[in-house]
């Protein structure tokens, strides 16, 4: 009897499914609800921590102001899937709408100091800093060696300092400047002193538009190195502040932290999305070792 007993829950247990789960979420959610479709979750990251192999994580359309960093992988025929809703914009922003008190500088410059909390992705992967405005790029834009070309001997112009951060008018990308007498309308430039940022907005008045400032230095990508078997398909990644990868093999700070990134994963599906305002790094390169062939051939 007993031995009739044990192979009858042997044969349960393998005949039963294996557990799967859809999670929802939506701007309009409540990372405290079920995750249900009637009950979503407000942020992926909440997602992230309940997702086990063979979940989907359903992202509903709208704007996501947070870096995503996936807590577990999935497992052979049960990966992890991040998917955005499909036929839908579903934005993953490395930004925060920013509305402070503005000081006129005239001229249509106007000026503000981020405040600190902005900042919210403190990884401890971030060598150089995790605010994008306090670090500099790696290198500075053709024709404009600067302070980082003068320290690799190259003769470059020791006031020439670019920034990871980004600021965006109405949607659109407004360009930086080095120099604060270089500003003119759709530029802005940071003065790292007062660590102020100042825009120049033309014509309008900076509480007539939309500013979005860039606080993250990446999109997606897990604090753990190594996990596996994880989908995402159908997003529009933008507005995080890495770096630019120069001599990203000499000064591990420089590494290639991309916006979108595996963190040496494996079995991952990276598909239909969009990736874009990355400043400077968008997906994260696989390292590929290719073996030479052997042709017989004196060189």
């Amino acid at each position: 009897m007993q031995y009739r007993l044990a192979v009858l829950l042997l044969l349960c247990s393998v005949a039963a499914p294996l557990r799967a789960e859809t999670l929802f979420v939506s701007p309009r959610g409540d990372d405290g609800n079920a995750g249900t479709r009637a009950e979503p979750l407000k942020t992926i990251s909440a997602a992230a921590e309940r997702a086990m192999p063979g979940d989907v994580v359903y992202v509903l359309e709208g704007v996501y102001r947070e870096r995503v960093t996936p807590r577990r992988g999935g497992e052979p025929g049960r990966p992890i899937v991040y998917r955005g809703q499909p036929g839908k914009r579903v934005f993953i922003k490395g930004s925060e709408v920013w509305e402070p008190a503005w000081n006129e500088k005239g001229d249509g410059i106007y000026w503000a100091v981020p405040d600190e909390s902005l900042f919210d992705d403190r990884s401890p992967e971030y060598l150089d800093g995790h605010n994008p405005l306090e670090v500099e790029l790696a290198s500075t834009p053709w024709h404009r060696e600067g302070r980082r070309e003068k320290e690799r001997g190259f003769g470059g112009d020791q006031r020439l300092v670019y920034t990871c951060g980004q600021v965006f008018v109405d949607g659109h990308q407004y360009r930086e400047v080095p120099l604060a007498e270089e500003l003119e309308p759709g530029t802005w430039h940071y003065e790292p002193t007062r660590k102020a940022v100042f825009v120049h907005f033309g014509d309008r008045a900076p509480t007539d538009c939309l500013v979005e400032l860039t606080t993250r230095r990446r999109l997606f990508a897990p604090g753990e190195r190594g996990l596996g078997y994880i989908v995402v398909e159908g997003f529009i990644f933008e507005h995080c502040g890495n770096q630019y990868p120069t001599n990203f093999w000499m000064n591990d700070a420089y590494a290639q932290k991309g916006a979108v990134g595996t963190e040496a994963g494996h079995h991952w599906i990276i598909r239909r999305n969009v990736v874009r305002y990355a400043k400077t790094f968008a997906p994260q390169k696989a390292k590929l070792r290719r073996k030479k062939k052997k042709t017989g051939s004196a060189r």
